[in-house]
This record gives C-alpha cells, sequence and structure tokens, in this order.
C-alpha cells in the first residue's frame, strides 16, 4: 500500500492542474467511494474503490492537502467524516477552511447520532423509518433477522465499516465554527438551497435503500468566513 501511495502522490500533481486549469468553478470531493461525480476532483484515500465516473485521486484526508489556499468554490464529503478520529476530523475541516476561498461553501452529510440513539429511547413506539432502519441493518449487515433490535444497530453503528466517531448536529457545528465556518444550515438529504448541492448525496445507491440513508443521515452546509 505505501508503493502505491507514492505512485499515487507523484501522479496527482499533473491531473489537480489539469482539472483547475479546465474549470472555472471548482469543486472539491473528499471520499468519493465508488461513484466518481463530473465536474468535481474526486478524492479517496484508496482511488480503487471507484467502479464508475471519472478518475479519482489519492487524498488522505487526515493530512495536509495537496492544494493552495482559496482554490476550490466548493467541497462535499459524504459518509467520511465519521471514519476519522475527532482530532482528525476537526484537522479535516481546517484544512477544508484554507483551500476554500471566502464565501465558498462545504456540505458534510454523515450519520446523525441523535437519530440513530432515537431509535433505542422510541423502541417502544418506532416509526416506520426507524423500523426500517432496523430491519435494514439486521438482514443486510449482521445478516440475522432476529438481530432488528435498537442495541445490534446502535452497536453496529458505531463499530462497522470503520467508523471512528459519531456526530451530533451541535457537536460538528462547533468544529465547524472552529474550523472558520459560518451561516450553517442543516438540509435533508439531496436538499440544498443551491443549485450545485442539490442532489449530492449517493451514499443511499451504496447501501441500496434511500428510506435508510435519509433517515440517518444528517447534511450541514456552511461558508467560510473571512
Amino acid at each position: 500500500m505505501a508503493l502505491r501511495r507514492t505512485r499515487w502522490r507523484a501522479q496527482r500533481k499533473r491531473r489537480i492542474q489539469r482539472y483547475l486549469d479546465s474549470h472555472e468553478v471548482r469543486k472539491l470531493e473528499l471520499g468519493t467511494g465508488q461513484l466518481a461525480i463530473e465536474g468535481w476532483l474526486n478524492t479517496d484515500i484508496d482511488p480503487r474503490l471507484r467502479c464508475a465516473g471519472p478518475p479519482v485521486l489519492f487524498l488522505d484526508a487526515r493530512r495536509p492537502f495537496p492544494f493552495q489556499d482559496s482554490t476550490f468554490d466548493y467541497i462535499a464529503s459524504e459518509h467520511v467524516i465519521e471514519h476519522v478520529p475527532y482530532d482528525d476530523a476537526c484537522f479535516m475541516l481546517g484544512e477544508c477552511a484554507r483551500v476554500l476561498r471566502s464565501g465558498g461553501r462545504i456540505r458534510i452529510a454523515t450519520p446523525d447520532l441523535a437519530k440513530l440513539l432515537s431509535l433505542y429511547r422510541d423502541q417502544a413506539d418506532l416509526s416506520s423509518e426507524q423500523t426500517a432502519h432496523l430491519v435494514w441493518m439486521a438482514n443486510e449487515v449482521l445478516q440475522d433477522a432476529s438481530r432488528a433490535t435498537a442495541v445490534f444497530d446502535l452497536n453496529t453503528a458505531m463499530r462497522e465499516w470503520g467508523h471512528q466517531f459519531l456526530f451530533d448536529e451541535e457537536t460538528l457545528r462547533g468544529i465547524l465554527v472552529e474550523a472558520g465556518f459560518g451561516e450553517i444550515q442543516r438540509f435533508g438529504v439531496g436538499d440544498s438551497e443551491d443549485p450545485v448541492l442539490i442532489g449530492r448525496e449517493r451514499h443511499g445507491e451504496i447501501a441500496n435503500n434511500e428510506v435508510v440513508n435519509r433517515f440517518e443521515t444528517m447534511c450541514l452546509e456552511a461558508v467560510k468566513v473571512e
């Protein structure tokens, strides 16, 4: 893996410059995963994950980004920030603020710990969306229908997929402010007041269940302030 990363680093400078030269509105995607998006500079810690769309460049969000200050107009990150420890998440958002121009916009989509905790709090009277989450986690992840309970769901959400730290809205807002962002707004999956960011989330395709994704995911947008 170390050899691959060395090769990926060597390749990306030219590709980054090619993207910057050919796009007036510059948009950075962190943690592209399987579905790269046209018009964005797609990056991931493992570019080999890509199965569709344009090329994906290597980027480790826990390390300094390979971009100059004020390079991008937009940054988007979907189901990524929960995969790094809290301090690394703070660093990641600081780098996002550095490489965004003043007035640039960031959109972070991530599991909402408060929503997941509601599965336990409301277990005597679950909504259809909450029930769908329990059933999906048991059947698709744990592969045991008898484990469609809040206890199994919560433990799995905290431990699976390499999750390191699950945020609630208050905590995520707090580190966005510390990083230099303001005008923070919460939106539903795929919703935005900015046309560029409408329909951005694709995690429901990966999970093969849009109801589950909409239930658990919070999307915060913020603007880089002076």
